[in-house]
């Protein structure tokens, strides 16, 4: 599908204050908005604010005074985009002494609508104390709510759903507080600008401007955290990127994992989602279905080489069975990098060392019934497949994305102390050659 090229620039021409005295400021403005227009004249653009806010006059800089203020900031866009504005709007931007100018433009032919996902547990909130003593108070009601049940897998798999409600009701209520506390603070300082562009020398004004923003920066670098979380980047120090580096990254690593487009297997292309998992689910589907029909009458590709097996010691293959114990659970879960994707429960490895201590029995007796029955739980026998693209492939095609299967962190754990039996005696095994 092809879309119409139109331009768009967002920049800010600090030059129109810099260095200004009384005396020339008008015109060094003259020169600078001659410019700007004979820019727009040459690529049928317009400045979007001013075009909507005709009669409008506010400022995008002022220095700490409010002495010198200047409209430094645009959005320059084609004129053809103007009836897909919505709008545009001057608004307070924290850690800068410039507003932001924020526009809204119509792209519903563009947008594609997010599917529902799965929960991911927000890992901020092992920091946040109310939320940790909360959530260890109730894990044993939790427990005790599921007390008649005999299925013991079953029962973990009850508590995880009870803890992911617990978790998503607390931290909607957290969001809409800190947003709610956001936009009020964000409308109280865009009126105290207001205010203080037309009185500069109101000392009060100016006071409560800095206490308001203050305020409005603790709950941003809040927001920036959780950004970073999302984003995934481990080698993050405090000051080393800015918060709309982290912003865009999270959006480019949503973006590089949403397919939007892809080539059916007549050669067609689609948009459609629903089409478009469909055929991911034929392809992998046939990719890992075995065509391969093994006669009865052959032998068995293994004879010789079970044949050639050294067998274990009594005590060796004893090593190797039985129930997993507690120690041998936590240090596999110790061994766990943080910040690993979790898969269909939401919890990562980084929840459960956190809350060993009220969850650990829950895990081993879940882990015993799977022994005895033969029969792990519902959840350790799913995952997500995830597509990853190739580096420097074109997306469009299936053979370009890479599947991985991301899995519960308990099911992890439990193959984690299995493969530590299993390593302890594979040298007995297999020959160092």
């Amino acid at each position: 599908m092809n879309y119409p090229v139109h331009l768009s620039i967002a920049t800010g021409f600090d030059s129109l204050c810099s260095g200004l005295t009384n005396r020339d400021s008008s015109n060094r403005k003259h020169e600078v908005v001659e410019e700007i227009n004979k820019l727009c004249n040459l690529y049928d653009i317009n400045d979007i604010w001013r075009s909507l806010s005709p009669e409008a006059e506010e400022y995008t800089w002022r220095n700490k005074s409010f002495k010198i203020q200047c409209r430094l900031d645009f959005f320059l866009i084609s004129k053809k985009l103007n009836a897909l504005t919505e709008n545009c709007k001057i608004i307070f931007a924290p850690e800068t002494d410039h507003s932001a100018t924020l526009i809204h433009v119509k792209a519903d032919q563009l947008r594609h609508k997010k599917g529902p996902g799965f929960w991911k547990f927000n890992q901020s909130l092992l920091k946040d104390e109310v939320y940790v003593s909360t959530l260890r108070a109730e894990i044993p009601n939790f427990r005790k709510k599921y007390n008649n049940v005999e299925d013991l897998t079953l029962k973990l798999d009850l508590i995880k759903m009870e803890i992911r409600g617990f978790t998503i009701k607390y931290s909607k209520n957290k969001a809409r507080k800190r947003k709610s506390a956001e936009i009020h603070l964000q409308n109280q300082i865009n009126e105290l600008y207001k205010k203080a562009e037309k009185q500069p020398n109101n000392k009060q004004i100016i006071n409560e401007i800095y206490h308001a923003r203050s305020r409005l920066k603790i709950i941003m670098q809040h927001k920036t955290n959780d950004t970073i979380l999302r984003s995934k980047v481990r080698w993050h120090e405090h000051g080393e990127r800015n918060t709309r580096y982290f912003y865009g990254l999270e959006k480019r690593n949503y973006e590089k994992k949403t397919t939007t487009k892809l080539k059916l297997s007549d050669g067609s292309f689609t948009n459609n989602q629903s089409k478009i998992l469909q055929e991911q689910m034929r392809f992998y589907k046939t990719l890992y279905t075995s065509n391969k029909q093994r006669s009865s009458t052959l032998s068995d590709p293994l004879c010789n080489f079970k044949e050639n097996i050294i067998p274990l010691e009594n005590d060796d293959m004893l090593s190797c069975e039985g129930k997993v114990t507690q120690e041998e659970c936590l240090k596999a879960l110790n061994e766990f990098k943080n910040e690993k994707s979790p898969g269909t429960d939401g919890l990562q490895a980084e929840f459960y060392k956190h809350f060993w201590e009220e969850l650990h029995s829950d895990m081993l007796q879940c882990f015993d019934y799977a022994y005895d029955s033969g029969k792990l739980s519902i959840s350790q026998r799913r995952g997500i497949i995830t597509l990853i693209p190739k580096p420097n492939k074109d997306t469009t095609v299936l053979d370009n994305l890479r599947p991985i299967s991301l899995l519960n962190t308990d099911y992890k754990i439990l193959t984690k102390v299995i493969a530590k039996r299993l390593e302890k005696v594979l040298p007995r095994i297999i020959n160092p050659d």
